[in-house]
């Protein structure tokens, strides 16, 4: 009897001593994954940390580049003649660029947004309206394009470009003849003024209208000359 309790002891004890391992096995293996985990976090954060710094360091030399371009090619305009204040620029570019022909290209540019802008000032419009198969110009048609003409003369690189419209009634052909006509009697005009060498005609006829609606307004919106200053 004595025998049998002493067994049924030790293999309780030795159960209990296997779940104890177990168990102690278990929370090592818990522990050492919250480790791990943890490592991986604090390296990610250090991984962020790293990548901010770079974007930072990045961003300021860009903007130091920016800075040295801005002060080592400024822009130098005139502002009589078309040429435009630096502080007064109308839609400019940025105030640096690359080389000496950009610079040009950016002058010419500013050139032809002053004097849009010059003209919008002075209410001088940049299209025409023309009657129903009409090519004449009204009495203030005329006295607005001529200051435009005026405009050129003051201005000996500017160029202009008139662009020639219609409405849908008609043949292709026919409307891009009269388009044509319409911009030529404009041209004809400021030939006048001696700067026809600088102005060039397209035509478009019915194919770029201004309203596409089919109705008397908007074939009257579509029967113009666009005056495009470059």
């Amino acid at each position: 009897m004595i025998n049998k309790l002493i067994i049924i002891l030790l293999f309780t004890l030795i159960s209990s001593c296997a779940s104890n391992r177990d168990i102690v096995i278990e929370d090592r293996a818990n522990i050492d994954s919250q480790v791990q985990k943890s490592k991986q976090l604090e390296q990610e954060k250090l991984a962020i940390k790293a990548k901010a710094e770079q974007d930072r360091i990045l961003q300021n030399k860009i903007q130091k580049d920016l800075a040295d371009k801005n002060k080592q090619y400024p822009i130098n305009a005139k502002t009589k003649e078309g040429f435009i204040d630096i502080d007064n620029q109308v839609d400019s570019e940025p105030l640096f660029i690359i080389n000496k022909k950009e610079q040009d290209l950016l002058l010419q540019k500013n050139k032809q947004r002053t004097t849009k802008a010059q003209a919008n000032n002075n209410g001088l419009p940049l299209i025409f309206y023309f009657g129903y198969d009409s090519v004449n110009l009204d009495e203030k048609t005329i006295i607005a394009v001529t200051a435009h003409a005026q405009i050129m003369q003051k201005n000996k690189t500017l160029k202009l470009r008139l662009e020639g419209h219609t409405d849908e009634r008609g043949s292709r052909s026919y409307n891009l003849a009269l388009g044509e006509n319409r911009a030529l009697a404009i041209k004809d005009v400021m030939a006048l003024y001696d700067v026809q060498d600088r102005i060039e005609v397209v035509s478009y006829g019915e194919e770029k209208p201004k309203n596409d609606q089919h109705n008397a307004n908007a074939w009257k919106q579509n029967r113009r000359v666009e005056l495009i200053f470059y």
